[in-house]
Parts: C-alpha cells; sequence; structure tokens
C-alpha cells in the first residue's frame, strides 16, 4: 500500500515512507511530552497516520494542504477509509500569524508547532514539505 500511496500523493514533496517493509529504516514511535498538551496523534494508534510538515505562509504548502481532502476522498474510494492525516504548522511567528491559511484550505486537522520548532526537530526530526507516513503498528507513546 505505500507504493500506492506514494503514487497517489502526486505533490511533487519528499514522501517518508517509515514502515518496515517499505525501507530498510525501522519504524519507530516517537514520544510525545506533555509539555506539548495532548497528542493529537494518540486517537489515531491502529490508522494509517499521514503526517504533512508544512507553513502557514508558503503558497506550496496551502496548494498542497488543499489537496489533501482529495487525495483522503480518493484513498477512501479505493478501499483505505480508515487513513488519518494530520498537517503540522511551522513554529515561527510568520507561520503561526497564518495557521488559518492552511486551516482554510483543508479539512485536515493542523496542528501548531511551538516556537522552539519542537514538533518539527525533535518529534518527527523532518522538515518542512515532508510527509511522514506511519502504518498501524506505531504506538504513539504519551509522556
Amino acid at each position: 500500500m505505500t507504493a500506492r500511496l506514494g503514487s497517489l500523493i502526486g505533490l511533487g514533496c519528499l514522501l517518508m515512507v517509515l514502515t518496515p517493509q517499505a525501507t530498510s529504516q525501522r519504524c519507530s514511535a516517537f514520544t510525545w511530552r506533555s509539555t506539548l498538551g495532548e497528542n493529537p496523534l494518540a486517537t489515531h494508534s491502529g490508522k494509517v497516520v499521514l503526517v504533512a510538515l508544512m507553513k502557514g505562509y508558503c503558497s506550496y504548502c496551502i496548494t498542497q494542504a488543499s489537496r489533501l481532502d482529495a487525495l483522503k476522498n480518493r484513498l477512501a474510494s479505493e478501499g483505505y477509509p480508515d487513513i488519518a492525516m494530520v498537517i503540522v504548522n511551522g513554529g515561527e511567528s510568520i507561520s503561526r500569524n497564518s495557521i488559518s491559511n492552511l486551516q482554510q484550505a483543508s479539512s485536515i486537522p493542523v496542528i501548531q508547532d511551538n516556537e522552539q520548532h519542537t514538533m518539527y526537530q525533535e518529534i518527527f526530526r523532518r522538515n518542512k514539505d515532508d510527509f511522514i507516513v506511519y502504518d498501524r503498528r506505531v504506538k504513539f507513546l504519551y509522556l
């Protein structure tokens, strides 16, 4: 399914697929610190989860966000109705001030990174325009 998902995304971005079958890299759960508030992915345990790292001021990111609804609908129509998606907005002030651009572009939930970029740098260890796909076996830890 991961190859199919990669071809369906078609957004021209790096697709980070972190599943044992797809790469030699082991899929590891991240640890969500309680100082960040409630873990927004905890409710998606047992599902495939696509995390899109975007920035609200970036027109390319806004276009990507607007296409995620269509992707979710297409995947559902092709037999993958339980794929969860989350957008993570960058933590710098220009991104925080522009979060509404991502929220208006898509019905996919948008979560806000903090000023220290904890989600980007420490939790997901990825950058803007990266997509991370977690398979059903990942347990999202909360500490």
